[in-house]
């Protein structure tokens, strides 16, 4: 999924934790660490969530490994 790709080139790139992600996304930190290691696809309203929170960072430049 190429929002859970971008959600983690974000929390690498700007050294932000699953526990300060998942308060702004609205969502449990191990909820995010559940859509990295592919256990959980997120819900619509949590997908919702994730891409606001992708686009607030997407503003700080492209997002690249």
């Amino acid at each position: 999924m190429e929002e859970i790709k971008k959600l983690i080139i974000i929390l690498k790139k700007e050294d932000i934790s699953l526990e300060i992600a998942g308060r702004e996304i609205g969502v449990s930190f191990q909820t995010i660490w559940r859509w990295i290691e592919a256990k959980h696809i997120p819900s619509k309203l949590a997908l919702k969530q994730l891409r606001k929170f992708i686009r607030k960072y997407e503003n700080h430049g492209p997002l690249t490994d």
